[in-house]
């Protein structure tokens, strides 16, 4: 599993080892809870490169966070070995609860969308697509389908009970 951790000792960087902070968005580390700091509009982070997730057995992602602004859009983006820029194409919006006061679990199915096909080399989430300031809470980032969870964040899951050196969890149906 790819753990989201600071990379300096003061958690100042805007790099951790599984993502990237890559636009208008800064973040720490706390008691396994990433907490984002909205600094500007359009704030997105995106993940290490070569993931390399297989779409047909992974179909949906799960991100448990809570969001602490009134915005009601997230969105994910995804690049494959086929298609290596970011592009509306290669996108999936979700419905997110605003001004909340608990985590939820969001489920975004990617299998509806054409183009989620092949092997998925990286991951783009705008946890919160309109808000320009504000905080959101992550719990974890999950790649998920019948067979196979991955963790790109991971604190606690109820369906896995692993060490957290673990990058995959066969599950068995």
């Amino acid at each position: 599993m790819h753990r989201i951790v600071p990379t300096s000792p003061n958690g100042t960087s805007q790099t951790m080892r599984s993502w990237i902070f890559t636009n208008n968005l800064s973040g720490a580390v706390s008691d396994g809870i990433l907490t984002l700091t909205i600094e500007g509009h359009d704030p997105f982070m995106h993940s290490q490169p070569s993931l390399n997730i297989n779409a047909e057995d992974n179909w949906e992602i799960l991100v448990k966070m809570k969001n602490n602004t009134p915005d009601t859009t997230g969105q994910l983006y995804f690049i494959t070995t086929t298609y290596s820029g970011w592009s509306e194409d290669m996108l999936q919006t979700f419905s997110v609860i605003p001004l909340d006061s608990v985590y939820r679990e969001y489920r975004i199915p990617m299998n509806t969308l054409p183009s989620w096909k092949g092997i998925i080399e990286q991951i783009r989430l705008d946890p919160l697509a309109r808000a320009n300031s504000g905080t959101v809470d992550i719990d974890y980032i999950m790649v998920t389908g019948p067979y196979m969870m991955i963790l790109l964040y991971f604190r606690h899951h109820p369906l896995l009970d692993c060490p957290l050196n673990l990058l995959c969890q066969q599950v068995q149906p």
